[in-house]
């Protein structure tokens, strides 16, 4: 009995220090975890990833539902760019906690970084339909625009985010970065200056504050020469050059004057031109040019030129914006009066590094008859300093007081030799019907100043 007694016991004690041994682990995990979690933030705070990875990827394997855990370590996956890892992390944490703001702005702030900038986009106005005054995704709306050299918009949003949050060292920075890229050096240095102070650390503002004076070009002047070779047709053949001075008034109005100077048939015209350029806010652009020829043997007497574009959609980064376009012009010729309206549509792919462009055309000639024609145009950024261009058409085209049906082929690249000067040649192939057959080539050369 005794010994039945003492097995008893035995037992018992066994299964109580079981207990108290489980017990003890489970409390030690999950202070584990909480600490794990903690040193991660204080990790990924200072920059030092590796360690925040770890720590963070350690609170996960013991807390996979913790969607604090999945926020934080999806970020840090994000700064060191490993962008599908992030993303599959962060998309947990929301099917987890889908109401959770900050997961679905740190979701967007990892796809910006990877350059999927609609779909972050969308994920901004998500939140911000719900919650229009949020901060963090007013400024990352501004980052976003930002990215996507929409600076009218980011500068909207940072704007609207500062009012929420006057010393935001971010908001700041950001607002700094469109001043900047809008040629405003002393506005962004302030602004660089005033977060610095509010985030004495930070080596992002350091190092823009160490970058030397932004250089703001004002003038800008473009100078071509064209040598025309004709045939079917015994002709002699052009020789025609063009010089236009641009001023920067403004990031949004530009003003210019032409003046081109063209040898044809043994006659000589100079025609002068002047206008201006102006961006309406953000999405929308409009011109107007006027010239003329003093004493004009076959170019038009007197012209004027206006048109613009019109945003109809952001897009996305395969699909992006779509623009609307439309341009007028009128001329007076010797032989009479034309007019043209040109109706279009723009559509930039591939994160705006190509860009097509459709547009169909009207043309009253100077015996009052309409004529119909089109245009097809693709333009691409081949490297950061070439671009490359191609093109056809059938339209009417006014030359030497006659307008004619004219098909044509043409295309150019133009190259950035440096910020200030950039070099184009560009190439043109046309067939007049009942008429002369024309090739073109031109070398132009463009300095900023």
């Amino acid at each position: 009995m005794l010994a039945v007694l003492v097995v008893a016991r035995a037992v018992a004690l066994a299964f109580s220090l079981i207990l108290i041994s489980g017990l003890f682990v489970k409390a030690r995990a999950e202070v584990s975890a909480e600490t794990l979690y903690r040193d991660g933030v204080a990790a990924k705070t200072a920059g030092d990833f590796a360690t925040a990875e770890r720590d963070l990827e350690a609170a996960r394997r013991t807390e996979p539902e913790n969607a604090d855990v999945l926020l934080q370590l999806g970020l840090v996956l994000g700064f060191t760019h490993h962008y599908g890892e992030a993303r599959t992390v962060l998309e947990q944490g929301l099917r987890i906690a889908p109401s959770y703001v900050d997961l679905r702005l740190g979701l967007a702030r990892v796809k910006s970084f990877s350059g999927d900038f609609g779909s972050a986009e969308a994920d901004v106005d998500r939140v911000l339909a719900q919650q229009p005054d949020n901060e963090q995704a007013l400024a990352l709306a501004g980052r976003i625009a930002f990215y996507r050299k929409d600076l009218a918009l980011a500068r909207q949003r940072f704007a609207a985010a500062l009012a929420k949050a006057p010393n935001d060292p971010d908001v700041l920075m950001g607002l700094g970065d469109v001043r900047s890229a809008e040629g405003d050096d002393a506005g962004a240095r302030a602004l660089y200056r005033r977060a610095l102070a509010q985030a004495p650390n930070s080596e992002e503002l350091a190092e823009r504050l160490a970058r030397p004076p932004h250089t703001l070009y004002r003038w800008q002047l473009d100078a071509s020469f064209a040598y025309t070779a004709l045939s079917r047709e015994p002709q002699k053949d052009w020789k025609e050059s063009f010089d236009q001075l641009n001023y920067h008034l403004s990031a949004a109005t530009t003003l210019h004057g032409r003046i081109e100077e063209s040898e044809r048939f043994g006659q000589y015209d100079t025609y002068l031109e002047a206008g201006i350029d102006q961006r309406f806010g953000d999405g929308a652009t409009g011109y107007v040019y006027a010239g003329g020829t003093p004493v004009a043997h076959f170019r038009e007497r007197v012209t004027g030129m206006t048109g613009g574009t019109l945003r109809l959609t952001r897009g996305g980064d395969a699909v992006g914006t779509t623009l609307a376009t439309i341009d007028g012009k009128f001329s007076s010729y010797s032989s009479g009066d034309v007019e043209t309206v040109k109706p279009g549509l723009q559509q930039f792919l591939f994160s705006n590094r190509l860009w097509a462009t459709a547009q169909a055309i009207v043309t009253r000639d100077e015996n009052g008859h309409f004529l119909q024609g089109w245009l097809a145009k693709l333009d691409g950024t081949a490297t950061d300093r070439l671009h490359l261009y191609v093109g056809v058409s059938s339209a009417p085209e006014t030359s030497d007081d006659v307008t004619a049906e004219t098909r044509s082929a043409f295309g150019g690249a133009i190259y950035d030799l440096t910020d200030a000067l950039a070099l184009r040649i560009d190439y043109v192939h046309e067939d007049r019907r009942h008429s002369y057959i024309r090739n073109a080539a031109v070398l132009g050369i463009s300095v900023k100043f």
